[in-house]
């Protein structure tokens, strides 16, 4: 075996170009599969850094429309009570505040956790203490726990932070201990907890909307008792729903029901979760299909050396070597190249990793693993199974043909490479499915950049400011001054303020009704000139203006799509619409177009707004559009509302055409991807049929010769070796177009107002495949055409 090994590496050494092409092919092709099982295996499969991982779960609402919505607390309180036998269960939610430590304040972010949060999770303190039930005390509604990510940045890991009073939004608390994260996830990852029993300090103004049954805000995760099946569990939260008080079934339309999911729900947030396992399946397909192409390429250079060496083969034969003696050098090179390849795989994993984990569907897991042990697994279980998909077909092909010396007569020599064809054919048949795929994103990204927003994003900053003010009048007052401040800036066209803005995926929901109809819409509450400086036309009526304010007769907008619903035919301007948890009737005053405030995607949303004068929320949007030419920036902005007021502090500042370019990003970041992806697959199969084809012309150089000499013409022998080269490629297209259906349909969550088999899709892709197999097969041909006859069969 040794021997074998030295022969193996002087025969690579001698087709250096060959063996590094081969190994640079395997290891792009290890890596982009590695890292996808990686990230599955982090994330997904492998039980997460928490106590007896697999006796979590959560419970959710399941809507009819297939949903997930979040949970009310008189919800929650069903779902404890009724499993408390079985399971214990906790609920958070979280909101942001304002954190005033000495002169200094900024954002962050406080999960209102129930008393038992931390016992369910079975969490521990890095320092202090953690609540735990019973949690009746008076100074435990007072007690916050402070995150070790929080503790490092705005406390530096100060040990006497405990016991230490802070202050959130101007109420003072009193830091309890400090823990890690108990839920480690991208939708959980707050810098302080806090009792459900702190909320009407923090936000007396929405504590009881919160707490109530309109209030759908909490996440809950729970944990099973001893011997508690799932199936059991399941059982008891499906009943809890009968059980709700009737004022807490009334606020929910539709059919819907309690279940029980994974755990992962709760770390990653349904939406997180979908997204991020939706796009990993399309990987995993993609990476496996690109993986098959390079071994088939790889295989095809094989069976190209072995039709080279065929007299050597051929001599070995007719001297009694056996077939397992003249494969055995192949295998040992296969051998070699797959483990260069994985070797050189686990370094290109530094570049791939963060490529992949860069997606945005992907960016709120956090960077890829790329040097641990479990990565070097993987790359190991990928390179052993390529291995051997290319090693066994190809090794059996080798074994079974007989070679033939060139010398001998052969009527079967135009017949001959029926295996480098098949291959061939097996290429372009995963290179048709992968350029279709890509070709489906691309289209489906063009699309969602077409889709009809509603405003116009240009030279529009948006910035949350946070007033620190406590009552309503006193952020009513800052509102004012800050509107006038920044109208009156030289820098600023046009100024105003919303409670939240375009693709946010926020949604403030307020209940609407007129006679005979009642309606939850999406709302928004916004100030004076909102419209004019997001440039969203007004189709009727007015806009709100100095006159709609805390005084004035209540008003309110509507945008078309409400509008047509309830007033089907007529003019809305000037009808009453009733808001019965918004303050009573409001006058409509004109009608606005349609917006799209959670997603590119989402289908218009019927949407109602409310002047901010006449409802007050503490904290607010600035929208801010520059004047042509002398853009207002970020440094200017917090310049101006710290000379108001300097524990006002700004958060999720940008321009509002940043967001719509990371909105476009979700669906033309996994295009580019498959694009590249299917880029290099198409390379490796037009090298594999231009080597395949320039092998044929070598092996019939006699043939053509005759055909020459018998009076064919240049063009009749270029038009025999293109047809010769493109009968793979049309078979091969054709077995892809038929067998990618899976991955056409596995990427039908990826794709936006596009069907898995878009005839312009699948048109293009095909005329891709048969320009880049007419340009591989152009050289061979011409060669081919440009024979000398004489010469060519003097040779022979």
């Amino acid at each position: 075996m040794t021997g074998e090994l030295r022969r193996a590496l002087r025969s690579l050494a001698r087709r250096r170009t060959y063996a590094a092409a081969a190994v640079l092919t395997l290891a792009l092709a290890f890596s982009l599969p590695v890292v996808v099982l990686s990230t599955l295996d982090r994330h997904f499969w492998r039980p997460p850094d928490l106590v007896d991982a697999d006796r979590l779960f959560t419970l959710q609402l399941l809507a009819a429309d297939g949903s997930f919505p979040p949970l009310s607390h008189p919800e929650y309180v069903q779902l404890r009570d009724a499993g408390e036998a079985a399971y214990s269960v906790a609920a958070f939610g979280q909101l942001d505040f304002t954190l005033v430590a000495g002169r200094a304040s900024a954002r962050t972010t406080l999960a209102l956790v129930s008393p038992n949060f931390f016992t369910v999770l079975g969490a521990q303190p890095v320092l202090g203490r953690l609540p735990a039930p019973p949690d009746g005390g008076a100074d435990r509604a007072v007690a916050l726990v402070l995150s070790h990510r929080a503790w490092t940045t705005h406390f530096g890991r100060d040990a006497s932070v405990v016991g230490r009073s802070v202050r959130l939004d101007g109420q003072a608390f009193v830091v309890m201990g400090v823990a890690r994260n108990p839920l480690p996830g991208p939708a959980h990852d707050p810098d302080f907890w806090a009792p459900f029993q702190a909320l009407p300090r923090l936000a007396p103004d929405i504590a009881d909307a919160l707490l109530g049954p309109t209030g759908r805000w909490l996440t809950t995760v729970g944990r099973l008792h001893g011997s508690t099946s799932r199936d059991a569990a399941a059982a008891r939260a499906a009943t809890a729903g009968g059980r709700l008080p009737e004022e807490v079934v009334a606020t929910r339309t539709g059919d819907w029901r309690f279940v029980l999911r994974p755990v992962h729900l709760a770390r990653l947030g349904a939406g997180g979760f979908d997204a991020a396992t939706g796009l990993l399946g399309i990987l995993l397909a993609i990476s496996a299909f690109f993986l098959l192409a390079a071994c088939c390429n790889v295989a095809l250079l094989l069976l190209t050396r072995g039709g080279e060496r065929s007299h050597e083969l051929a001599v070995r034969r007719a001297l009694g070597a056996s077939p397992l003696d003249l494969v055995r050098p192949f295998a040992v090179e296969l051998l070699l190249l797959a483990a260069a390849g994985g070797a050189v795989a686990v370094l290109l994993l530094r570049w791939v990793g963060p490529v992949v984990a860069a997606l945005p569907q992907l960016a709120p897991l956090g960077g890829a693993e790329v040097a641990s042990p479990r990565t070097v697994l993987w790359t190991l279980v990928v390179a052993g199974s390529a291995w051997a998909m290319v090693c066994l077909p190809v090794l059996a092909l080798l074994a079974l043909r007989r070679p033939a010396l060139p010398a001998a007569p052969s009527p079967t020599t135009s017949r001959r490479g029926g295996g480098p064809r098949a291959i061939v054919a097996a290429q372009v048949a995963v290179a048709c499915g992968l350029v279709v795929a890509a070709g489906l994103l691309a289209h489906s990204a063009w699309n969602v950049a077409s889709v009809p927003r509603g405003f116009a994003p240009q030279d529009v900053l948006i910035a949350r400011v946070h007033p620190a003010g406590t009552s309503a009048a006193d952020g009513q007052a800052f509102y004012r001054r800050l509107l006038g401040l920044l109208r009156s800036d030289a820098t600023v066209a046009s100024a105003a303020l919303g409670w939240h803005v375009p693709l946010s995926g926020a949604a403030l929901r307020v209940a609407v009704q007129v006679p005979g109809v009642s309606l939850e819409v999406a709302g928004n509450v916004v100030s004076p000139d909102y419209f004019r400086t997001l440039g969203v036309a007004v189709l009727e009526g007015r806009e709100f203006d100095d006159s709609d304010h805390a005084d004035a007769p209540p008003v309110a907008l509507v945008n078309r799509t409400l509008a047509e619903r309830l007033w089907p035919g007529g003019s809305a301007v000037g009808r009453i619409l009733g808001f019965p948890r918004s303050g009573g009737d409001r006058t409509v005053v004109g009608v606005v177009d349609d917006t799209r405030y959670g997603s590119l995607t989402e289908r218009v949303q019927p949407l109602a707004y409310l002047p901010l004068a006449q409802r007050f929320f503490p904290t607010a949007f600035i929208h801010a559009q520059s004047v042509t030419g002398t853009p207002i920036t970020l440094p200017h902005l917090r310049r101006l509302v710290g000379g108001l007021d300097p524990g006002a502090p700004l958060s999720d500042a940008g321009l509002l055409h940043e967001r719509i370019e990371a909105a476009l990003d979700r669906w033309r970041a996994p295009a580019r991807l498959a694009g590249l992806i299917a880029l290099a697959t198409l390379v490796l199969t037009m090298c594999g049929l231009y080597g395949v084809v320039s092998l044929a012309v070598r092996q019939r150089t006699r043939e053509l010769a005759v055909r020459a000499a018998l009076g064919a013409d240049a063009a009749s022998l270029r038009r025999l070796v293109l047809a010769h080269g493109l009968r793979p490629v049309a078979v091969g297209a054709l077995i892809g177009l038929a067998g990618s259906a899976p991955l056409t349909r596995l990427l039908d969550s990826q794709l936006y107002r596009i069907a898995p088999y878009d005839p312009p899709a699948v048109a293009a892709g095909l005329v891709v495949l048969l320009g880049a197999g007419a340009l591989a097969c152009h050289v061979p041909a011409r060669r081919a055409a440009r024979l000398d006859p004489a010469s060519a069969l003097r040779s022979e």
